[in-house]
């Protein structure tokens, strides 16, 4: 079920410096597949193409380590089917490097069943890296879905706690993320990103003339053709503080006191006004007052507030300040 053309065993490795790998395919890794245990994979010049993965990894399914370099080829080749479909190109579960003039081209995920499609070009699993570096090129590739779920990364998809780094003349272009789906919707038509840890951008690198353009679910009349990338930059925390000899130690005791939100018609308002309206906390049963976090934190601590929300990323410097001043809790 991995590696259609050629499956590299553990600690094993293989260097392609040309021929080609056509036509295969497999569940995982339709033309390569690098066992995780060591495994490594070079390919300096030849093709993989037409390659086709019913699951991940249309192309390459690199659980080891790949480097492409020179003038390799990934061509016209597909993760697609009723499963985890990612990574038409690559699917990465360890490294990837790409360099020299190395291109991974016309490459697709697709989704026909109720899962989400994601990395037209490449996949980067959690807590893996991808680097693009010199001329090194991914166009026209495509995250497809045709169910409710999403289309992420025409591009490239990343996940969790991953590493992308895009350097010299290295480029994305010309992808898109497309659902067919009037229900769906589609991120991210160069690159598209969960939590990832970094992402560099740097030289004279591009992502150029990507799109989301099924303008489904909320975007269904307005969709926004010339979207490159959409990413989680830092998540923000939603937190309350009150003084110890408030009386207010859970969140559904906040009804009824009188609550600092946040600025007029920031997201720090909006998020605490949805998170009260779940616990029945309205400006009808208790006082909701517009202000920021320093002035909101002194004003609990001198007894003009109950309590103070702070809706950023940790730590929260505002409400650090207050808990070292007065005693409070969250």
């Amino acid at each position: 079920n991995c590696g259609g053309g050629v499956y590299i065993a553990p600690g094993g490795q293989l260097t392609m410096t040309g021929g080609n790998i056509i036509g295969c395919s497999a569940v995982y890794g339709g033309g390569v597949c690098i066992d995780p245990e060591q495994g490594q994979f070079s390919m300096s010049g030849g093709s993989i193409a037409g390659c086709v993965a019913s699951d991940i990894g249309g192309g390459v399914f690199a659980s080891g380590t790949f480097k492409m370099s020179g003038q390799a080829v990934i061509r016209s080749c597909t993760a697609e089917g009723t499963s985890f479909n990612c990574g038409g190109g690559v699917y990465v579960d360890g490294s990837f490097e790409m360099s020299g003039e190395a291109i991974i081209e016309g490459c697709q995920a697709i989704s026909t069943s109720s899962n989400s499609s994601n990395g037209g070009g490449v996949y980067v699993s959690s807590s893996s890296s991808f680097v693009m570096s010199d001329a090194a090129k991914i166009e026209n590739c495509q995250a497809i879905s045709n169910s409710s779920k999403s289309s992420k990364g025409g591009g490239v998809h990343l996940a969790n706690n991953t590493k992308f780094t895009l350097s010299g003349s290295a480029v994305i272009q010309n992808c898109t993320a497309v659902n067919s789906d009037s229900s769906g919707k589609a991120y991210g038509g160069g690159v598209s990103a969960a939590c990832m840890r970094w992402i560099t951008l740097e030289g004279n690198a591009q992502i150029s003339q990507c799109a989301a353009v099924n303008g489904s679910g909320e975007f269904k009349d307005a969709p926004f053709k010339g979207l490159k990338v959409i990413a989680a930059l830092y998540p923000s925390i939603s937190n309350w503080m009150a003084r110890d000899d408030s009386g207010i130690f859970y969140v559904h005791d906040l009804k009824g006191n009188k609550l600092g939100v946040g600025p007029h018609d920031s997201t720090t308002e909006l998020a605490a006004k949805v998170s009260l309206s779940v616990l029945g906390v309205t400006e009808q049963n208790s006082t909701l007052v517009n202000c920021g976090l320093g002035s909101g934190a002194e004003e609990v601590k001198n007894r003009t507030l109950d309590a103070i929300h702070g809706f950023t990323g940790a730590p929260i410097s505002g409400l650090a300040k207050l808990a070292d001043a007065v005693p409070c809790h969250l």
